[in-house]
């Protein structure tokens, strides 16, 4: 069973996977929600403002603690990070932030944790989505690490 932070934020992450194995079931990926708030509507990791970029960062931090108290092995991610015109963003720049980002991010995975990066064809940005596709979800990937 999956849980997304953080709408299934708890005071006792250690009681949650508790509850959990005790109904037999196993905390799997934990989501992230970087899309929610109205500090991300222009993005979170890839947001033009260094302080959006860095409580994105915090919030997936926090998440990858989730995932080691709820003993689970999968950070999984989806970015709403795009623009909606042109000129509204540096499209390039906002690729190396993201990548700055998941690497202190990934740095922080326990051993044998994998983060999946998703990605979406159209979704949300009606200009450009920074991860538009499975290349470059699998770029990014690939410069974070195995």
């Amino acid at each position: 069973m999956a849980i997304h932070i953080p709408w299934d934020r708890t005071e006792d992450y250690a009681e949650l996977r508790r509850y959990a194995e005790h109904k037999g079931l196993r905390i799997g990926a934990v989501n992230p929600n970087l899309f929610q708030e109205e500090a991300y509507r222009l993005g979170s990791v890839a947001n033009s403002v260094a302080d959006v970029r860095r409580k994105a960062t915090e919030h997936l931090l926090e998440c990858v603690d989730i995932a080691k108290a709820v003993g689970s092995d999968a950070l999984s991610l989806w970015f709403a990070d795009g623009t909606n015109y042109p000129g509204q963003a540096p499209i390039r720049q906002r690729v190396n932030w993201m990548q700055e980002c998941l690497q202190e991010v990934y740095a922080q995975l326990a051993p044998g944790m994998r983060m999946l990066i998703e990605y979406k064809f159209y979704e949300p940005a009606f200009y450009h989505t920074d991860l538009a596709d499975w290349g470059m979800a699998f770029n990014m990937a690939n410069k974070l690490g195995p």
